[in-house]
């Protein structure tokens, strides 16, 4: 290249951007989850607790041990006493002062048997305590929840045993230990696997699937003020194109939905994977695309967490990763939406190719525990990207 020409995409802004962050590997050395996909997770800002999850645990392939880990600690057991039957695929979020865990898959003997009750746990003490039964939403898997500094919503799911989906829900409140349910007038339709997010007054809910074999891509939603009782529903113009299983942020601004599944059909007939995303402000009631310029191909499946600057994204199953392979990959990108620009994460000392990790912010930084790899072969092994 001439050194016009080099001079020339330097000034349009053409140069490759560095590499960010620092990976260091998870400390093992302690106790670790047994479930290495659907791993239940969540975050105190100081401890990350993971939970449940599916392995080979159980005859329904559901776990029930889990780990907490702090910075430069070794992981140490959450304790079994009274905790949860295994399962997967549930609510899982800390709520104050204590890490709650609700419904999910894999109760009773039956494969795919939703689970219906659930416990909460101080993160210190020596047992968990069943949270009420009474009032609290019908048993499912998949459904959307967000702590609001009050109480524990829970919206959507499937009931995984009627392979239906489901269009209701329910608040926990802890304090009280009691359930009330949340309004269905003006609710979205039946949805698994949706996009959900607390602004801090409203519950949104976008996209996700209306339906269990075949799955039906969404590309609609509503947000809940849990105070007047009341849903309004989500504008349309420049929403993301319908999907389910998305990677989803909150930025205290900003509703960030990028990637996913359902975006049109593979050659193969399947549904496609989504390569693009975009941003919805609440208080302008509007969605503004994201830029693809330097974002991860199109995938679903990746670890994905917002770390208080910028949305990360690595890893997960695409029909091309970075460096050509077809499958779970080990590269990824960080999103800023302020500047909506994409930077590529550092590779060097991250975690092998996976994809289904479960994902937990850990104050500045993001924890990555599991998955499965390139052969689906399930990972018990982790990193820190800081």
């Amino acid at each position: 290249m001439g050194l016009l020409a080099a001079t020339l995409l330097l000034a349009a802004g053409c140069t490759r951007a560095a590499p960010v962050g620092t990976w260091r590997p998870l400390d093992a050395s302690g106790a670790t989850p047994s479930a290495s996909v659907l791993v239940g997770g969540a975050s105190d800002g100081q401890r990350a607790f993971l939970w449940g999850g599916s392995g080979s645990c159980s005859a329904t392939a559901a776990c029930g041990d889990g780990a907490v880990w702090e910075a430069g600690v070794p992981g140490r057991a959450i304790p079994s006493d009274g905790a949860p039957s295994p399962r997967y695929g549930h609510v899982q979020a800390w709520a104050s002062d204590r890490l709650i865990v609700w419904g999910g898959t894999g109760c009773g003997t039956q494969l795919a048997q939703p689970c219906g009750d659930g416990a909460s746990w101080d993160g210190s003490g020596a047992r968990w305590v069943p949270l009420a039964a009474g009032g609290a939403p019908s048993p499912r898997g998949g459904a959307g929840a967000a702590w609001t500094d009050r109480g524990l919503l829970i919206w959507g799911g499937e009931d995984t045993a009627s392979r239906s989906v489901l269009g209701d829900g329910a608040r926990y409140l802890p304090a009280e230990d009691r359930w009330e349910p949340l309004p269905s007038a003006g609710a979205p339709s039946p949805r698994r696997l949706h996009a959900t997010a607390w602004t801090g007054d409203k519950l949104l809910i976008w996209g996700g699937s209306g339906g269990v074999f075949p799955d039906v891509a969404l590309g609609d939603g509503a947000a809940l003020d849990p105070v007047a009782g009341t849903w309004t529903p989500l504008p349309s113009a420049g929403a993301p194109s319908p999907r389910w299983a998305a990677h989803v942020a909150w930025t205290g601004r900003w509703l960030l939905v990028w990637g996913g599944i359902g975006c049109g059909v593979e050659r193969a007939g399947g549904p496609g994977l989504c390569g693009d995303g975009a941003r919805y402000d609440p208080a302008a009631g509007t969605w503004s695309p994201m830029t693809s310029t330097g974002a991860p191909s199109a995938r679903v499946g990746a670890a994905a967490a917002w770390n208080g600057r910028e949305l990360v994204v690595w890893g997960g199953a695409a029909a091309r990763c970075a460096d050509g392979s077809t499958g779970a990959c080990a590269d990824g990108a960080v999103y800023d939406p302020a500047a909506d620009r994409w930077r590529p994460l550092a590779t060097a000392g991250a975690p092998g190719a996976r994809a289904g990790a479960a994902t937990v912010r850990l104050g500045a930084a993001v924890l990555l525990w599991g998955g499965t790899g390139r052969a689906e072969e399930p990972l018990r092994d982790g990193a820190v990207l800081e």
